[in-house]
Formats: structure tokens, sequence, C-alpha cells
């Protein structure tokens, strides 16, 4: 059975700072390996006074530590579009083949031609700013990890880091 989690974001809520480039951060400690259809959610990821997205990194160590991995997971957010769950990575891979690494970096930036998993539609999207509630969270998106293939041989420890770095161009 799927579990959703929750990661702990390094601010309560991601930094608005008007024509600035920010950086939002969190992490999550894994206590058990992933199933199919796990999630994760990083709370308040995305201000909601508008961004516009630049690059989406998501670090871990091998989740998948078979020799022929086969877990994979979807990036995204929960804004209700088409590309929602997957608008930053697709299918990224949760090991390497021959595990011949212990660290993972799946990321969507400007130049992803060279990392599997990617997806284009999340590079320069612009949230908008429409969705504000002034004095409150509400607006903000969550960022969500959600487990697309289950792993071969699951790992049951390690930390996963989550940055998502924008440039603020709306009003707030």
């Amino acid at each position: 059975m799927s579990t959703v989690y929750t990661a702990t974001p390094v601010q309560p809520q991601s930094p608005w700072v008007p024509g600035e480039d920010m950086l939002a951060v969190a992490y999550f400690t894994l206590s058990a390996a992933f199933v199919l259809g796990d999630t994760i959610i990083i709370p308040n990821m995305v201000p909601p006074a508008g961004v516009d997205v630049m690059e989406v990194y998501v670090y871990h160590p091998l989740l998948d530590t078979n020799a022929t991995p086969l877990g994979t997971y979807d990036f995204g957010d929960n804004q209700a579009d088409t590309y929602q769950l997957a608008r930053f990575l697709l299918n990224a891979p949760m090991g390497v083949t021959g595990g011949a690494t212990t660290q993972i970096k799946n990321f969507c930036n400007v130049t992803p031609t060279f990392v599997s998993g990617v997806q284009f539609t999340g590079i320069g999207y612009h949230y908008n700013n429409d969705q504000q509630t002034p004095g409150t969270n509400a607006g903000y998106w969550n960022g969500v990890l959600t487990v697309t293939a289950a792993p071969a041989t699951g790992a049951t420890t390690g930390t996963m880091v989550f940055a998502f770095k924008y440039r603020c161009s709306g009003l707030i």
C-alpha cells in the first residue's frame, strides 16, 4: 500500500523578493523502501506571488540498490493542470545500472540533454500571482514526488534533498 510522506522545508515557506533569484530547499529522511504510488509532499515550495522556474534538483542516495534498478519517480506540483505531477521530472531514475555511484542528482534546467527523466514543460514555467491569499500560506504550491515504478531492491535509509530555484517576477 502506498504512503504519503511530507518533506521538511528548510524555511516554513519559500521566500519572495521582487526581481531576485531565490532557492527553496527541503529534505526527506527515508525510513522504509518506496513502493509504487508513494508520494512525498514538499510543503509551500512555490510562492504564489508570481515566479518563473529556473532549475529543480532532487539529490538522493541510490533508492534502488539493485544492479539492474527499476525504480523511477515523477516530480511536479499540486497545481491542477495537464503537467502537474511531472512538470519537472518524468520517470527519473532511483538507481544506476551496476551501482557504480552512491549519489544521484536528477535535475531539470535549461540544458538537460544529458539527464534522463527530464521534463521540458517545467523550465521557464510561470506561476501566476493570482493564487495569493494575503496573510496566509494559501496559494503556495506544494512540490510532489510520486513513485511511478517500484524499486527492484529498495533502500531503507538515506536523505533526499529537494532544491527549487526560481526568479520572483510577479507582484506581491
